[in-house]
């Protein structure tokens, strides 16, 4: 009987015991129903629909210029407008899913957010492109809206302009030397590139370049620098000068 009484007064398990077995409960039973009733934030995708609603926000984005499936051509004027009934932090747009720079003077207008800006389809290659706008809102809600356009700009047949600003033609050179190099054309510059009797010296995706140049490999005598510069047409020019490699130097 004292035995009895003793284990009931001292249970064969301690305080630790009791913990865990309120962690598991709390675990088992309470997280479920929190999971339940917590809001949910659902990132929309171009193939579902351009609204979306999480964390008591509702969020839609649209194209109001140009009109889905248009052909276009030149300078592309493009409208996209977020409505929310809270903040939206942030608008981006995407062509062909790679990053669109907005850096470039858009016109910013507030409640609606609503950005306006020039897109030159003529630095792209003619056909069917995407265009995607996504709204970032709060807590993370986002909507996007995709539309496709086709660009048709008519064949550029222009070649690129293209000078040696340094060094000048005949000039005596030795040691190190910089040579500038610089391009335009009525579209973009594809590729820049430098040539030394031949032989590549740079190629680089601009429409100008300092090179700096070591001739300590170069014979002694003449030599042709050349420059060349293409477009994303194919388009291409050149300009040669003469230069003297001293063999004093």
């Amino acid at each position: 009987m004292l035995e009895a009484v003793r284990k009931a007064i001292n249970p064969p398990y301690d305080f630790k015991d009791l913990f865990v077995v309120f962690v598991l409960l709390f675990l088992l039973l309470i997280l479920p129903i929190i999971a339940l009733e917590a809001p949910k934030h659902i990132i929309l995708t171009s193939s579902d629909s351009n609204t979306d609603s999480g964390g008591g926000q509702t969020l839609a984005v649209h194209f109001d210029n140009p009109a889905p499936d248009s052909t276009v051509d030149g300078i592309v004027n493009i409208s996209i407008r977020a409505e929310a009934n809270g903040p939206t932090q942030e608008l981006e747009v995407l062509v062909d899913g790679k990053m669109f720079n907005l850096t470039k003077n858009p016109i910013l207008q507030k409640n609606p957010l609503q950005v306006v800006f020039d897109l030159d389809s003529t630095d792209f290659e003619n056909g069917v492109h995407q265009i995607s706008a996504v709204a970032i809102g709060n807590r993370g809600v986002t909507a996007r809206e995709t539309i496709k356009l086709t660009f048709n700009n008519p064949l550029d047949t222009e070649a690129p302009s293209v000078s040696i600003l340094a060094p000048s033609s005949g000039e005596k050179l030795g040691g190190k030397v910089k040579v500038n190099v610089v391009s335009s054309d009525n579209r973009a510059v594809a590729i820049l590139q430098l040539l030394v009797d031949g032989n590549l010296l740079f190629s680089k995706l601009a429409s100008s370049y300092i090179y700096s140049w070591d001739l300590s490999s170069l014979a002694a005598g003449n030599h042709t620098l050349m420059a060349k510069a293409s477009d994303l047409a194919g388009n291409s020019s050149e300009k040669s000068i003469q230069i003297y490699r001293s063999a004093t130097q």
